[in-house]
């Protein structure tokens, strides 16, 4: 058996142990989104995530997604009344870009900028989005060595800040070892092939973790958080190479 139906088949295999989980996750999801009509709001950003994320992950990502959807539907996972598919996978995983997409747009250029607009409204191009009336969703991590310890030895963590129902699903410790690159434990939620904002350490001694920042401008040919994500825990062996990595490309969101 070729090594990579060897990994299909251990997503395969993961998922379906947590099918019930990755329904209820979508479940909840798509009542943060649309609390008044949560099936039209899964959907919508079904399609969002299609159309805007789906195609800069990486085959190898693209197959461990379709093994996790294939899985759990095959326990019998369903959303509005189907299968669990590929396309709600890379949903779940682009659930934080989807999160922070109004305040990119907010941030980005339109082309009209100086035409006109009052001087207490204009900002100027690729600045961070002012901040919304809704309350944010901010998290926090912090990281202490040598003398800011007791012991001299590293202190690392992460506060996820969000919203109380979909983030009781951040409850996921996963270990990976793929055939390629080194082998992680992360934090994540059912159905996720990344950590998302929240903590990954890799066998190499990489730790990765998340302070949210003001969001800047939509670079729409970039490549998805959730894929550079997913590529520093599992190839990166050094801060530098992280940075490399995380900085590749990217689309903008944060």
């Amino acid at each position: 058996m070729e090594q990579e139906e060897i990994e299909y088949q251990i997503n395969s295999i993961h998922a379906g142990l947590l099918a019930h989980e990755i329904a209820s996750y979508i479940d909840a999801l798509s009542r943060y989104w649309g609390p008044e009509a949560p099936r039209q709001a899964w959907e919508h950003n079904r399609r969002l995530s299609n159309a805007l994320f789906l195609r800069s992950f990486t085959k190898e990502q693209l197959q461990e997604m379709k093994g996790i959807a294939d899985g759990a539907a095959a326990e019998g996972a369903s959303v509005n009344g189907r299968p669990v598919e590929l396309a709600d996978i890379v949903t779940i995983n682009s659930s934080n870009e989807i999160d922070t997409l109004d305040d990119a747009l907010t941030a980005t250029p339109t082309g009209l900028e100086g035409l006109g607009s009052s001087p207490s409204t204009e900002r100027q191009p690729g600045s961070a989005a002012q901040p919304r009336k809704k309350k944010p969703l901010r998290c926090n991590a912090f990281a202490a060595i040598g003398p800011a310890t007791r012991d001299g030895k590293l202190v690392f963590g992460h506060i996820t800040m969000y919203d109380l129902y979909p983030a009781n699903y951040y409850n996921v410790w996963m270990e990976v070892r793929p055939s390629q690159g080194y082998r992680f434990v992360m934090q994540t939620t059912p159905g996720g092939m990344h950590s998302g904002m929240d903590y990954s350490i890799n066998e190499a001694g990489l730790l990765l973790s998340e302070t949210t920042l003001d969001q800047g401008p939509l670079v729409t040919a970039g490549l998805s958080l959730a894929s550079r994500i997913r590529q520093a825990q599992q190839y990166a062996d050094s801060i530098d190479s992280a940075v490399e990595m995380l900085g590749r490309h990217g689309n903008g969101l944060v």
